[in-house]
């Protein structure tokens, strides 16, 4: 028995799970079918996924590949030096270039400014109904006040 209380054929097929996201396919590899019929194997393939301690080692192999896979901040600071040195070994410089400002940007060496220029239009719908005339009055002469000098309503 495994640490989860898996059996070996079980803890086999949890791995091939993972491997290939089909459950036929982890039983076969696991070593069950035994030439069993096509409907046999997808029947228990999909009874063993089921299982509730099949599920849960499921869940930490997962876990695991995932927490093995992840980039971190200085293994992508490494890539990109990586490649850098290789596009400079090669004498694509302009290429090392743009390793290099991508491992700056990573970094935060680089900050990056957007300007826009022209209007914007936000219209948002208000319900009017709450307001007494008074309020309505005053809305509709700063509407017009706006409206003559071309400024935006705040």
């Amino acid at each position: 028995m495994s640490r989860a209380g898996l059996s070996a054929k079980q803890e086999a097929f949890c791995v091939e799970y993972v491997k290939s996201g089909n459950a036929s396919a982890a039983y076969r590899g696991a070593g069950y079918s035994n030439g069993a019929s096509e409907k046999s194997v997808n029947e228990s393939a999909s009874r063993l996924l089921k299982s509730v301690k099949i599920q849960s080692r499921l869940s930490e192999l997962r876990l695991a590949i995932g927490e093995a896979s992840q980039v971190t901040l200085q293994s992508h600071l490494a890539d990109l030096l990586w490649l850098r040195e290789m596009a400079a070994k090669s004498g694509k410089y302009a290429a090392a270039v743009q390793a290099e400002m991508a491992r700056g940007k990573v970094a935060g060496l680089y900050i990056e400014r957007i300007t826009m220029s022209g209007g914007l239009d936000i219209v948002e719908k208000v319900d009017l109904t709450a307001l007494s005339i008074d309020e309505l009055r005053v809305m509709h002469m700063m509407m017009e006040k706006a409206g003559a000098t071309g400024q935006a309503l705040h």
